[in-house]
């Protein structure tokens, strides 16, 4: 049964009255781009009249068990760990079986499928169930684990959304969407700074490049280029990364986690990012991005984007890096170029993300 035929048999006004549970390996508190990316569609998935509950087991045993979250009911599986989390999990899901009484059930990646909800295939056998594929980790070489993941996946859904153009060939996947996320556009666009300076965000982790950026920026420094950096992220690379500015000679100032890194941009002249959130939020911003990869795969993801030739520049060394931000620095981006990136981003809201979800699952 598809449920575009029976969308708005429940519920008063205002509401359509059809249930979806979301399922997530976290939730925020937590902070990740998988958290973020729930975070801002459940409030319009909310506006949409959904009955939507959201559940993830507990990333810490101080966290309430029960929540909300944008308008929508939280619950949290209790906090485990070790080998036996995911069997507890799955008695967990046999103990609140009604909250399985739902029309759609929509996993965020493969592992909430498969490690965490695999009963819900018996115990819920009439939902309809879908999946968004979050980008990957970008390890390499690919692990047959995850590419036989992905397949599975995709034979146990109705539809899925991708994260990605890149997912496509690198797990042979068919989405019924795909996309990069989403960004709250400026209303009032802010010149940028006369003084040149510039920001990073995302992770600090080493799929994320800012290695190869605070290298770049060091040949810079080593030619009397100086970029003060701020750095809006954090992870298990930080210490690292604080050293390695320290001897490239880079100003660079790390502020650690930031929840809304956008006065850091609209003060930037130079935004670098690798992450399809960040990139987006820059571009809207009409803010030059740099991107960096180290991989293969990264270089897919970064370059896969739908006109990413002309949206920003991608280096895959520090070399690489340091010519980009000297053409930055020297010539500036066309407006045409800037105007583009801005239309881009523009497109992708939170509301255009969430109108997405409401058509796969055939609400729209």
């Amino acid at each position: 049964m598809r449920i575009d035929r029976g969308w708005n048999r429940r519920g008063g006004e205002g509401e359509s009255g059809v249930r979806v549970l979301m399922v997530a390996e976290r939730l925020p508190p937590a902070i990740g781009g998988v958290e973020r990316h729930i975070a801002g569609i459940v409030p319009h998935l909310r506006g949409a009249g959904l009955s939507l509950t959201l559940v993830a087991p507990a990333h810490d045993p101080t966290l309430p068990l029960e929540g909300s979250l944008g308008g929508a009911p939280t619950v949290r599986i209790p906090y485990t760990q070790g080998r036996t989390r995911y069997l507890r999990a799955w008695r967990w899901w046999a103990r609140h079986r009604h909250l399985l009484d739902v029309d759609v059930l929509h996993f965020h990646g493969v592992y909430s499928l498969l490690h965490l909800s695999l009963p819900l295939l018996v115990l819920a056998p009439r939902a309809a169930r879908y999946v968004t594929y979050h980008g990957y980790q970008m390890t390499v070489p690919v692990p047959l684990k995850d590419r036989v993941y992905h397949r599975v996946s995709e034979r146990l859904v109705r539809g899925s959304i991708a994260i990605g153009e890149f997912l496509v060939p690198l797990f042979r996947l068919s989405p019924s969407v795909i996309t990069y996320g989403a960004c709250t556009v400026p209303e009032e666009p802010v010149p940028p700074p006369e003084e040149p300076r510039a920001v990073f965000v995302g992770r600090l982790a080493p799929d994320t490049g800012l290695d190869l950026i605070l290298r770049g920026l060091g040949v810079l420094a080593r030619e009397g280029i100086t970029l003060p950096l701020a750095v809006c992220g954090d992870g298990p690379w930080r210490q690292k990364l604080e050293v390695l500015a320290q001897e490239v000679g880079v100003e660079a100032t790390f502020h650690g986690f930031v929840e809304d890194p956008t006065p850091f941009i609209a003060a930037s002249t130079i935004v670098f990012a690798t992450g399809y959130l960040a990139m987006l939020e820059a571009m809207a911003w009409r803010r030059p991005l740099v991107t960096a990869y180290h991989t293969w795969v990264k270089e897919s993801y970064l370059r896969s984007m739908q006109g990413a030739r002309s949206l920003y520049l991608v280096a895959g060394s520090p070399e690489e890096v340091a010519a980009h931000v000297r053409v930055v620095l020297r010539e500036g981006v066309s407006p045409a170029r800037r105007e583009e990136a801005f239309r881009f981003a523009a497109a992708h809201t939170w509301d255009a993300l969430a109108g997405h979800y409401l058509r796969v699952w055939g609400a729209r």
